[in-house]
């Protein structure tokens, strides 16, 4: 009696899911003004329209739901159904995500992470993503941009300028350890905490890029220099978890798979331009950028891929995609 009590409450409850209206979710944690953000209301606006009646679709940023460093846990506990987090915040979840913020990306721009994604290295990764977080990537990573090193006080002409000073890093030991091997003292603050912790002094330099500095404006928290050294190339992966998705249809699993891809494009164009605009903003505001010379940004790419395998022993990347990685960049001809 009891087997076929629980066999009814199973087909109930998935009666009620198929006829009822589904609830998604959707969590970033960047400001209203962010490029991010932009880019995945418009999604979840345009998802919302072509499934009118068959999936509700809430939107939250600002972290006004979760903190991108909490949400993985939301998502395993069902109490959000979507969120677009850096891969420097998944990288301490999934160790090949780490790829990213070695210092082979150091220096570079975002052909090699593209080139990366395109193939087997990427399709290893994604595949390490879904069974290790238990999600469903729906598409393509949106851009954020490169990486700059960012400072409080008098700007930054190497990096002996940072020696033992703390600089703020958004998560990611491939984040941390480059900082370190630089000569800094990275410290890890979730975006939300960061303009306190540059009023209060906490940090001299913030690695982050230059759309993040202006939607929140850093320059009125202190931060008026940047040394454009493009330390890694940012970017977010969109992540739906595993157990909603595979209660969906699949007609709707596809209206959901090409929205976001529609949008990939779009996103990556306006992300570039979004960058160019918020470097100007902040020349504007009083911001003052340093150039490093291109063979100094090479040599020290050089000197930090010797540190590429204690660095990913860190991280936990098996050392044979490491080696993967060196051969791929080797041959592709991938310049910065």
């Amino acid at each position: 009696m009891g087997r076929y009590l629980l066999l009814l409450i199973t087909i109930l409850s998935w009666s009620s899911f198929l006829y009822s209206q589904p609830v998604m979710r959707i969590s970033v944690e960047n400001t209203p003004a962010h490029a991010q953000t932009k880019a995945v209301e418009r999604f979840a606006e345009t998802l919302q329209s072509r499934l009118e009646g068959r999936l509700k679709v809430e939107f939250y940023s600002g972290a006004a739901l979760f903190r991108d460093q909490d949400v993985f846990s939301g998502i395993a506990r069902g109490r959000v159904e979507m969120a677009v987090p850096g891969t420097w915040l998944i990288e301490k979840r999934i160790p090949e995500t780490g790829l990213f913020l070695l210092p082979e990306f150091y220096g570079r721009g975002p052909t090699l992470n593209y080139e990366v994604m395109a193939g087997s290295l990427g399709d290893h990764i994604r595949t390490s993503i879904e069974d290790g977080l238990g999600v469903k990537v729906p598409g393509d990573w949106l851009d954020l941009g490169p990486a700059q090193l960012f400072s409080c006080g008098e700007p930054v002409y190497d990096y002996s300028d940072i020696r033992g000073q703390p600089v703020r890093v958004a998560g990611g030991d491939g984040n941390r350890m480059r900082i370190a091997l630089l000569g800094g003292n990275p410290v890890v603050i979730a975006f939300p905490d960061l303009p306190f912790s540059l009023e209060q002094g906490k940090v001299r330099g913030v690695l982050t890029t230059y759309e993040t500095v202006r939607s929140a404006t850093l320059w009125e928290y202190g931060i008026v220099n940047c040394y454009e050294d493009n330390q890694y190339f940012a970017q977010y992966v969109p992540l739906i978890a595993e157990e909603f998705w595979n209660r969906l249809p699949g007609d709707i699993q596809a209206i959901i798979i090409r929205t976001w891809q529609e949008g990939v494009n779009r996103e990556r164009d306006e992300a570039a331009i979004a960058q160019r605009e918020a470097k100007e903003a902040f020349i504007a505001a009083g911001g003052r950028v340093i150039l490093p010379p291109a063979d100094y940004l090479e040599g020290k790419r050089k000197e930090l891929i010797s540190q590429s395998p204690a660095v990913g022993e860190e991280i936990g990347i098996p050392l044979h995609l490491i080696g993967e990685l060196r051969s791929f960049v080797e041959s592709s001809g991938s310049g910065p």
